[in-house]
């Protein structure tokens, strides 16, 4: 085998190599990415998940009636007997807020 062939041979050799190497490294990159949404994905879904269940609370929680009884049994509130005839809000220092 002379020396021109033996060239030709090695340089084959290297861009085979080199096509074999880029591709296993692709397939590694594309598998990872894979996993990556996937991991993704379910995170998505469990966010959704508490997302509603936080919005069920805040429903559950904010109930007007549920807010009255913790008003007059913890707070001892009491509703007023007639609505007030005139109503003052004191806007003074609200502006540096």
């Amino acid at each position: 085998m002379g020396r021109k062939t033996f060239c030709k041979l090695l340089l084959i050799l290297g861009i085979l190599s080199a096509g074999m190497v880029l591709y296993i490294w692709e397939q590694v990159t594309v598998g990872d990415l894979a996993r990556k949404v996937d991991l993704l994905f379910s995170e998505r879904e469990r966010l959704q998940q508490e997302n509603k269940r936080l919005r069920a609370d805040i429903a559950r929680l904010s109930r007007s009636d549920r807010i009255k009884k913790i008003a007059t049994e913890k707070l001892g509130m009491v509703a007023p007997a007639t609505p007030p005839s005139q109503l003052v809000i004191d806007v003074r220092g609200l502006e540096d807020r």
